[in-house]
């Protein structure tokens, strides 16, 4: 690999980290979940709708994304997945019921995000064949850390703006950045000489991996328990980010300390993600889906047990941990497809994989604004984390290489 290359691929790396920390906004959700309801008057499991189907069309603008990129180029998709988001933010700003929310933040914002998101994974992430689990868990630490980010000003800017400005100055700011960057990121071309590609199996386990895609992919059953498993684990992450907030507040936090708390969460799940992207490079991504999975499932039950007793410290424990834990999922799903099924269908494989926010998006946000409705407190919510993790944990020690 020259020196040209190597200096090339890590400032495209920084790029990506500056436009991931712009796409991450959606993280920002819980921020504005307690102003809505304040103004609009809506429940919890109402808001919690247009958040499930944002993330659920994160995943399915990320195939579309994927596929778009196969014939106009990810360039054209990041930039076109930002005039989306922004258009959504924008949509959201203006409702007056729960169908034009769900519609401007839930399906455009959504989708726009997943788009761009995709098509930058797959734009970057090839440069570093050798480095796949470190190259997207900087790129998905920076995802988690825009909400730490955001939560630092969301109060102030809500309260000068009100929710409605606010939605339509990150929409048009964030968008802005990511389509700036685009002019300064390349894709990998057949001249550029890139160093050989690790193995996510740990050492002693090299293999060549299959070139796969579709429905030769999702008929394999180590790859059926492995999209469960970030289905649970999804479940649990989105669940957790999209009632941070009003968890917090319930406990006893301030809106402004309950803001800051939920970037405590995402900032750890941003340190996750480039934590075990260097394990799963150096170990396999074996140890990382069980360490996963049982870090949501001690955190679950600390939030237990700080819902039960009041105990605030106990609820800053349990988010760092499951924030943490959540990070598990991004960079062990970019290094299981392209180390396990190669690099030719690489960004449609990850979007296929990420499909798992469908479910999980519904079993996991939705469900838990149900819950609370029907009990009054998240305790259930936290026993309905503990019983995901537990079924991530079961599901990750059947995910074995082809």
């Amino acid at each position: 690999m020259s020196s040209n290359v190597a200096n090339k691929r890590w400032r495209y790396e920084v790029f990506g980290i500056i436009m991931m920390l712009a796409l991450g906004i959606i993280y920002g959700w819980s921020n504005f979940v307690r102003p809505i309801q304040e103004e609009m008057g809506w429940g919890s499991d109402q808001l919690s709708l247009a958040y499930s189907i944002c993330t659920t069309m994160h995943a399915m603008g990320a195939l579309f994304g994927g596929w778009l990129a196969k014939r106009i180029g990810g360039r054209k998709v990041l930039i076109s997945g930002m005039v989306v988001m922004c258009l959504g933010f924008v949509v959201a700003s203006v409702c007056t019921s729960v169908a034009i929310l769900c519609i401007g933040y839930g399906f455009l914002v959504g989708c726009g995000a997943g788009m761009s998101y995709n098509a930058l994974l797959g734009i970057v992430v090839p440069w570093f064949p050798d480095k796949k689990g470190l190259a997207s868990g900087l790129m998905f630490m920076s995802f988690g850390f825009c909400s730490m980010v955001f939560g630092l000003y969301a109060v102030p800017l809500i309260n000068a703006a009100g929710w409605r400005g606010a939605f339509r100055i990150v929409g048009i700011a964030y968008a802005a950045i990511v389509i700036i960057c685009t002019l300064f990121i390349h894709p990998v071309t057949e001249n550029d000489v890139l160093p050989p590609a690790s193995s996510p199996a740990g050492k002693g386990n090299n293999f060549e991996p299959l070139n796969v895609t579709g429905l030769q992919l999702i008929k394999r059953p180590s790859f059926i328990c492995f999209f469960l498993w970030g289905a649970c684990m999804c479940g649990c992450g989105l669940l957790m980010i999209g009632h941070a907030s009003p968890i917090a507040q319930d406990v006893g936090f301030s809106a402004a300390n309950a803001a800051l708390l939920t970037g405590v969460l995402t900032g750890f799940n941003g340190l996750g993600r480039v934590s075990f992207g260097f394990i799963s490079d150096k170990k396999g991504t074996s140890l990382v889906m069980a360490m996963g999975s049982i870090f949501f499932i001690v955190g679950s039950l600390l939030m237990f047990a700080s819902i039960r007793t009041g105990n605030m410290v106990l609820m800053v424990i349990a988010f760092v941990i499951m924030g943490f834990a959540y990070g598990s999922v991004t960079p062990t799903t970019t290094t299981v497809m392209a180390g396990f099924y190669g690099m030719e269908f690489y960004a449609i494989n990850v979007a296929i994989a990420n499909i798992n926010v469908w479910p999980s998006s519904f079993g996991g946000p939705l469900v838990s604004g149900i819950l609370y409705e029907s009990s009054g407190s998240y305790a259930s919510t936290a026993i309905f984390v503990c019983a995901l993790g537990i079924a991530a944990l079961i599901l990750s020690r059947f995910i074995r290489k082809p």
